[in-house]
């Protein structure tokens, strides 16, 4: 089970809860679409993505 299946099955299970993602830029610097597109696929709505100098913040909602 990967990293993003275990948040949506086991930590984020209802309907309308808040996910809030901070990440080190240089580890998902060429990846953040995909890593957006594996939160959509497991059902959440990305609300916001923001990109600093030395991190990446995703914030969504279980839908």
């Amino acid at each position: 089970m990967s990293p993003i299946q275990f948040l949506a099955n086991e930590l984020i299970s209802r309907p309308y809860e808040t996910l809030f993602i901070a990440k080190p830029k240089t580890k998902h610097e060429n990846k953040t679409e995909s890593f957006r597109e594996s939160l959509e696929k497991i059902g959440f709505k990305i609300m916001e993505t923001k990109t600093t100098r030395r991190f990446l913040y995703i914030q969504g909602i279980k839908l």
